[in-house]
């Protein structure tokens, strides 16, 4: 099936220079890899790339002053991948255990609120959180934006959040973040870097 057409600017981060006048939107995949260690206990592991490029970039970002931000739902899509990790990890030697029954296992339970705590102080001390729309204008502009691009509902509202902001840059791993027009993705998802080439939208600083 045919991949959906890159609307989006795309910029490879390997090659680019933040400065402080920018300012980005960074998606919760990218928190998840650049704050938690152990990202690599999941069953499906993440690439190379993902653990590397994108901390490297937030640094980066980080370094050159550029202002980062998250939206309010952020915390809770890292925490809830954490918890998953860790109970995947812990799965592998003690088989048969639901999640439910694991999340009551009193050391278990304080390793997993230590490594959400852990990332979600340096995601909050890393960048700002933006305020939504009210809830039923959000809702409504969301449930538009699905129309108009690839996107789940969760992301939808992200970047619908954005926008009142006047934020137009993303830093992230998902694709279909390129199937949205006006916006600038940062990215060293290699697939999308490929596809925006042969569309004609990647771009350089």
């Amino acid at each position: 099936m045919a991949n959906p057409p890159v609307a989006a600017n795309v910029v490879d981060l390997r090659y680019d220079t933040p400065g402080r006048q920018d300012v980005f939107l960074v998606d919760s995949n990218v928190w998840y890899w650049t704050t938690y260690s152990l990202a690599t206990l999941a069953n499906r592991q993440p690439e190379t790339y993902q653990t590397s490029d994108y901390p490297d970039y937030i640094k980066r970002c980080l370094d050159a002053g550029a202002r980062l931000t998250r939206t309010p739902t952020a915390l809770a899509e890292v925490a809830s991948r954490i918890a998953h990790t860790e109970y995947e990890a812990y799965c592998r030697h003690h088989p048969f255990v639901i999640q439910k029954a694991y999340r009551s296992i009193r050391a278990e339970r304080r390793n997993v609120v230590r490594q959400i705590l852990t990332s979600c102080r340096q995601i909050q001390d890393s960048s700002e959180c933006i305020s939504a729309p009210a809830d039923e204008q959000l809702e409504r502009e969301s449930l538009v934006a699905l129309a108009f691009a690839s996107l789940d509902l969760a992301d939808a509202m992200m970047l619908v959040t954005a926008r009142h902001q006047n934020i137009r840059q993303v830093i992230t791993d998902d694709g279909d973040f390129a199937t949205v027009s006006g916006v600038t993705i940062f990215t060293a998802n290699g697939r999308v870097i490929r596809e925006a080439r042969r569309a004609g939208r990647l771009r350089t600083r």
